[in-house]
């Protein structure tokens, strides 16, 4: 298993892309690119497609909010974290939105 902290590893936080979180809770982008309660598996499948080598670990928690096991990714240090949570926002948006779209 790989190690929490790593050098070559961002730790990357579902709080980070949540649309019902306000920047001082933790939220890193826009609303506009927010997804209301996002999940785990959601930011591991959009950091696999874009090639990040995430690895998940589901029982993590994020410090501001200790008494909730979010869990967390690691993804590869391939660009800065902002331009790479923007990424990852992204594609989980368009994502989502072909998943509906292939339910209609």
């Amino acid at each position: 298993m790989i190690p929490t902290k790593s050098k070559d590893k961002y730790i990357l936080w579902p709080v980070y892309f949540d649309s019902s979180k306000t920047r001082r809770d933790g939220r890193r982008i826009h609303k506009a690119l927010a997804m209301e309660y996002p999940q785990v598996q959601d930011m591991y499948g959009a950091a696999l497609r874009l090639g990040l080598n995430p690895v998940e670990e589901k029982n993590s928690r994020y410090p501001r909010f200790c008494w909730e096991k979010a869990g967390n990714v690691l993804v590869d240090k391939k660009s800065k974290k902002s331009v790479l949570i923007s990424n990852i926002a992204k594609e989980m948006k368009s994502f989502k939105e072909k998943v509906v779209n292939l339910k209609q």
